[in-house]
């Protein structure tokens, strides 16, 4: 069998979603997206999740091409979120359809 075989074999035996998951009751949840998703965050800080303010955001142009950047988060408010991109890469230079701030 070669390597590649083994790691296709290794990848299909890795259990998904093994461990309990954590239980959300949206009758609870805080008032705001931005409440819920701090919560989140600082959870997932408290935990040792290794970056968890990078995300991938997705967008596509006028002939539905899709492109994809991965960010950091900034900071997060009532007012929005921000995040950041290397701006002279080339997908830091397109320009997105949301206000962005420095």
């Amino acid at each position: 069998m070669t390597g590649a075989a083994n790691l296709r074999q290794t990848l299909r035996d890795i259990d998904v979603f093994a461990g309990e998951l954590p239980g959300f009751d949206p009758s609870i949840a805080p008032d705001t997206p931005f409440e819920l998703f701090t919560e989140w965050l600082l959870k997932a800080l408290s935990a040792g999740v290794q970056e968890p303010h990078a995300m991938t955001l997705a967008t596509a142009d006028a002939s539905g091409d899709p492109t994809a950047r991965v960010l950091i988060l900034k900071d997060v408010s009532p007012e929005g979120w921000q995040f950041a991109s290397d701006a002279n890469s080339l997908k830091g230079a397109n320009s997105l359809p949301a206000p962005m701030r420095r």
